[in-house]
């Protein structure tokens, strides 16, 4: 099976110690090339908590951000060199979202697990221009570690042509404080990873409140790379993106950009809240999904082969169920900041929209 859009078909498939599509690569290879490992999520939607939902047709607690920290926390004490990404949309789902604009917790919370870099999916657009800007600058002036925020197709220079809208104004402002950028380059051992993020059609086609014009992502993202390759030494380029995956292929935004643009590595594709179970495959360039609410974490190694492209060699999916025992450990801070943040969600005057 190519792509799995349903949960069913990850019974037995998806756990910590079972790996799926695992390639075998030799000692020597193993011992001279280069190695990364990376963990991710998308489309996470505000569910900081765990919750209730029905898998392999029982009932259980799944999800949660301190689930989530302890993964990444687990490898990170295997690897500290682990790559970190998401994919956009980590807000807007639950009654979290009524404190985005003052807190910025989704993301903060994201920092806060070593999230390395993210990307804006079309739902950090829902309250508006003035309300993603209000994020990105309390984010900003909380002090606290966050992740990179990247997007190259943001056009700039056609609503600055055109004169800047307020809204326009007040999220240049809020990308300036925050510091988004096209791209960014993160060293991780031995290795020097270029990310890249980009925002895809089908997310502005559902980002009615979005008052920012985009170009192309494909583009945008060829025109990145090459500004990566001219100005950077790096080993590997890597895509977050919020395009998403289709059952059909020639709609598929990010298998697409896979073909596009073939100096790219590895996309991270949210926005369809597709589950992989193994990567798809174009050319050298792989796309991964996990899932959406934080379900699960994608957990992935890859190897630089000799001619310096990367073949994946470890891929699994982490269902978040599963560390309950094991999460007690990192819990204490994730629940201290759910504390600070409980008075104000209460006595918020927002009103939620819980949308996926």
């Amino acid at each position: 099976m190519r792509k799995n859009w349903a949960a069913l078909a990850l019974t037995g498939m998806l756990c910590l110690t079972t790996f799926a599509g695992t390639q075998t690569v030799s000692a020597e290879t193993a011992d001279s090339a280069k190695q990364v490992d990376i963990v991710f999520t998308h489309d996470t939607h505000s569910h900081l908590n765990t919750f209730t939902t029905i898998v392999d047709e029982a009932e259980k607690e799944v999800g949660g951000f301190a689930r989530i920290n302890t993964l990444i926390q687990e490898q990170k004490a295997k690897n500290p060199d682990t790559l970190v990404i998401d994919g956009g949309d980590f807000s807007m789902g639950t009654l979290i979202q009524t404190v985005f604009e003052t807190q910025a917790a989704e993301i903060r919370m994201l920092g806060y697990m070593g999230c390395d870099v993210t990307t804006l999916g079309n739902h950090e657009f829902d309250y508006r221009s003035k309300g993603l800007a209000n994020m990105l600058n309390s984010a900003a002036e909380s002090g606290d570690d966050l992740p990179a925020l990247v997007v190259c197709n943001v056009d700039w220079e056609s609503m600055e042509a055109a004169g800047l809208s307020e809204g326009q104004q007040l999220i240049r402002d809020a990308f300036d404080e925050y510091g988004v950028s096209d791209y960014v380059v993160l060293e991780k051992g031995d290795t020097d990873i270029a990310v890249v993020g980009v925002f895809g059609k089908d997310a502005l086609a559902c980002a009615p409140t979005c008052e920012l014009l985009f170009k192309d992502p494909i583009e945008a993202v060829k025109e990145t790379v090459e500004e990566i390759r001219e100005n950077e030494d790096v080993d590997m380029i890597v895509c977050v993106s919020h395009s998403g995956t289709w059952e059909d292929e020639s709609k598929s935004e990010d298998e697409n950009l896979a073909k596009a643009v073939p100096d790219l590595d590895l996309i991270l594709s949210g926005h369809t809240h597709t589950t992989l179970e193994e990567p798809i495959a174009h050319g050298d360039t792989y796309v991964v999904s996990c899932g959406e609410y934080g379900k699960n974490l994608g957990e992935l190694s890859m190897t630089q082969k000799a001619d310096g492209r990367w073949e994946m060699t470890l891929t699994k999916l982490c269902r978040s169920q599963q560390t309950l025992i094991r999460m007690q450990r990192h819990r204490t801070p994730l629940i201290s900041l759910w504390i600070l943040w409980t008075p104000t969600i209460w006595h918020s005057l927002a009103i939620p929209r819980i949308r996926c």
